[in-house]
Order: C-alpha cells, then structure tokens, then sequence
C-alpha cells in the first residue's frame, strides 16, 4: 500500500497542473469564502499535495496546500499575506514573501515519519529562469511562474520555522549565482 502522507510521496522537483486538477480546486472552494478575489498565479503537485499560490493583484497573496488522500476529502489549509510589496526584487534576483514551517506528530507509514513541512513563496526578477533551494531535504527546485517562486519540503523537527533558504538562482544569460533568501520584515 502506497503512503498518504504528504512527505511520503513528496518530490523535489513540482509537476505543473491546470486549474482543473483534484487539489487546485479544492483550494479555490476553501479560498473563495474568505478572498473571492483571488486567482491562482502557480499550481504545482509533488507527490499527493497540490500547491496552489493565489493573487488579489493588489499585493495580497495566499498559500494553499490540498494533500489527497484516498477515500476522503483533501487535507489541508492556506496562509495569507497582505503586502506583497516588499518582496519586489532586483531583475536578478529573488525576494522571499513567506517561509511557512508546519509541523505535527504523524504517524509512521511504510517507515517513513512524517513530521512537517517548510514551504516558501516569492517573487523572482525577470533575468531568473531558475530557482533550486539547499534544503536539510536535498535540492528542491522551485516552481517559477509569473514572476512568483514556490515550493515545499519535508521537515523532521520545527527548531526553525522561519530558517533562512540558499538559493542556486539561474539567470537568462547563462550564469548562476547563490542568494541566501530570508522573509521580508
């Protein structure tokens, strides 16, 4: 039997999906109580869990997660973020909006435990074409879209919930170059 839970099945590197996938959707029912506003500006899936990041287009954002889990409705929830306007980076470079870390006593499944998880959303400069983070986890590629940066990793402890993330930033005319990437404020 194939594990459930969100790090079980988590990759390092997020498949794209359209608006019409299982988790997408989910995450705009749960958002369109609270910010109707919203439109999803990156959706990605790593493993079970569906990453969504919405945007008011007025500097609000919002973070979901939708993790399916056979049989039942998706699991998850959403963070939200007022000002987005102090994450506007350099045309090369990156700037954190929100590092969230979430972390819960799970259960072991197939030997794995699954404790948590640290997710991070940003923007990126118009020269960035690629973004790999050095996690405790590996290599996470983050997803790039609209001038936005997204991704997520399990996490075995919560010692650090806001930890600062080394980034491996490609840029358009070939070179990479290392940032260190902290959450605004």
């Amino acid at each position: 039997m194939r594990p459930t839970t969100a790090s079980a099945t988590w990759t390092a590197v997020g498949e794209p999906v359209g608006a019409d996938a299982l988790g997408v959707q989910q995450c705009a029912r749960w958002w369109q109580v609270q910010s109707p506003q919203l439109r999803p500006v990156l959706q990605e899936r790593r493993g079970d869990t569906t990453l969504v990041l919405a945007s008011d287009g007025a500097g609000g954002e919002l973070l979901c997660t939708a993790t399916l889990v056979p049989g039942q409705e998706p699991i998850g929830g959403m963070t939200s973020v007022e000002d987005t306007t102090a994450a506007l980076p350099t045309p090369d470079s990156a700037a954190v909006v929100m590092v969230e870390t979430t972390f819960s006593d799970a259960a072991v499944q197939n030997g794995w435990q699954a404790h948590g998880r640290t997710a991070v959303t940003g923007h990126v400069g118009p020269e960035v074409t690629g973004l790999v983070l050095a996690t405790r986890a590996g290599p996470v590629q983050a997803s790039l879209a609209e001038g936005r940066f997204a991704a997520w990793w399990p996490i075995e402890d919560d010692s650090d919930p806001h930890p600062a993330v080394v980034a491996t930033l490609s840029l358009a005319d070939g070179t990479t170059r290392q940032a260190t990437l902290r959450e605004a404020g």
